[in-house]
């Protein structure tokens, strides 16, 4: 791993720019292919196998990779829980978020579900490190899509991998249900089926957009929840103002949102939470963002 100190704050708060002389290489001596890493932690899964030192998660087999922690103060702590499949960790203000496979960690019910499997693809379980303190918390739900925003964790959780639970009311248990973790409030459902298959979750300041499973686009903002912008959208980006930016189907609508004599476009919208919803009248495709603007390609 690559250690870096930061430097004295210059005289506009900012650290000091470093020389490469700056940079140590640590060698923490754990057998893995791959580092999620924040200002201060890593979360490194170590294979059991490439590690040559038994059984670390305790479920009686050696071929799992299980999640270790490397803090500068602390080390090198072993988390004995085991990597599954899905969604990559994550570090976010102040804790880590990363999932455990039920059947990686010996078939162990981690979310009470009462199913319990040995297979790879057996439930993911959502579980957090807190730094502060150097504890883990299993959140009890499968996760999926784990995307980190201004102060917390958004993430999906499946409703048949939860149980069969109806967890947004709609008579059935077949969705992908938008979940919040922030360390004010816990874990918030937030009652919204997340778009499948091709579902996203788009930081944005003090939140997060994603389309529901009929398409809307809806916006969450810590103090004001969960909001459906009450247009379909697709293509969803950033954009350079700390909002997102998403193509609208004028078929979809049944509406000429450009003023073209037709309803056969795409057009550009874009939010922010300071100006609410903008129908920019640009059909096209949003495709680049950058500080303070966005640019698009627009059809002729």
């Amino acid at each position: 791993m690559l250690e870096a100190d930061r430097g004295a704050p210059s005289q506009t708060g900012a650290p000091t720019p470093r020389a490469a002389s700056d940079l140590r290489v640590i060698d923490v001596g754990l057998a893995t292919s791959r580092v999620v890493s924040g200002d201060s932690v890593a979360i490194i899964p170590v294979s059991e196998d490439g590690q040559n030192a038994g059984d670390l998660n305790g479920d009686g087999d050696i071929d799992d990779f299980v999640w270790h922690i490397y803090e500068r103060v602390t080390g090198v702590t072993n988390l004995a829980l085991a990597l599954g499949s899905g969604s990559h960790p994550v570090v976010f203000d102040g804790a880590v978020g990363f999932l455990v496979g039920e059947g990686a960690q010996g078939g162990t019910d981690l979310n009470g579900d009462g199913e319990v499997s040995l297979a790879s693809d057996s439930d993911q379980v959502l579980h957090l490190y807190d730094q502060a303190d150097g504890t883990v918390t299993n959140v009890g739900l499968v996760g999926d899509r784990l995307t980190v925003f201004d102060s917390g964790l958004a993430f999906v959780v499946s409703e048949e991998a939860q149980g069969g639970t109806d967890l947004n009311a709609d008579g059935d248990a077949f969705d992908d249900v938008v979940h919040v973790y922030r360390d004010a409030t816990g874990v918030v459902n937030l009652g919204v089926a997340n778009h499948w298959p091709s579902g996203q979750l788009i930081p944005i300041a003090n939140g997060f957009a994603f389309r529901d499973a009929d398409a809307f686009v809806h916006t969450y903002h810590v103090s004001s929840g969960v909001t459906s912008q009450g247009v379909r959208g697709w293509e969803l980006q950033p954009s350079g103002n700390d909002g997102v930016a998403f193509i609208a189907s004028e078929s979809a609508e049944g509406l000429d949102l450009n003023a073209d004599g037709d309803t056969l476009d795409g057009v550009v919208h874009v939010f922010e939470h300071w100006s609410g919803l903008t129908n920019l009248a640009i059909a096209g495709e949003p495709c680049a963002a950058f500080a303070g603007g966005l640019a698009a390609a627009v059809e002729e």
